[in-house]
């Protein structure tokens, strides 16, 4: 934009030199003109010929710089549509890249957005996994005590003396010593009713 603009700058200068010229140049012709008047009524013909060849150097100068003129005035033109299309770019582009970097701004925010989801739902695979082993562990947990207690229910897992107290270890004792004496006192009665009706 500033390169095109100086040469518009510069363009506009030179016609304006060259109009200068030009002007010049037009003020000479009837000037010149009256020179040769003057020379010839003052009786110098050599003076009227000098002062008529200047007229004619003057015209044929100013047809040039009246064509130079013209020229600098279209280069002039062609310069400032340049330089309005390109200023028409330039707004296109500003405009473009406001455009793009509200567009970029967006995408970032939802890229930082989603970014963040994804370590949020990282976050509760690892809590769902970290229940699932504690669900697991509980479950494991239980399962044994059912087990122990099944166990200990069935007398095959005995629970040891040292653990007991003293006095429960006593009971224990006794109520073992009387389920054997009832047990005992059951299988004399068996054998006792077989025995009596056994064929003689």
């Amino acid at each position: 934009m500033r390169q095109v603009r100086q040469g518009v700058i510069e363009v506009a200068t030179s016609r304006c030199l060259l109009e200068q010229q030009a002007q010049r140049l037009r003020d000479q012709v009837p000037w010149s003109e009256q020179q040769a008047v003057r020379a010839l009524t003052a009786g110098r013909e050599d003076l009227a010929r000098i002062a008529l060849q200047r007229k004619q150097a003057a015209q044929t100068q100013l047809t040039e710089l009246e064509l130079r003129v013209n020229e600098a005035a279209a280069e002039e033109e062609k310069l400032s549509q340049a330089e309005q299309k390109l200023r028409t770019s330039v707004e296109e582009f500003r405009v473009r890249r406001v455009s793009l970097g509200a567009r970029y701004a967006a995408a970032q925010a939802q890229t930082q957005l989603m970014e963040s989801l994804t370590g949020v739902s990282r976050d509760f695979v690892q809590l769902g996994a970290a229940i699932g082993r504690a669900e697991e562990r509980i479950q494991r947990m239980q399962a044994r005590a059912g087990a122990i207690d099944a166990l200990m229910a069935s007398g095959s897992l005995m629970v040891p003396a040292a653990a007991l107290d003293p006095v429960e270890c006593e009971l224990r004792k006794l109520s073992a010593s009387r389920e054997l004496e009832q047990e005992l006192a059951q299988l004399q009665l068996q054998d006792g009713g077989q025995a009596c009706h056994a064929p003689l």
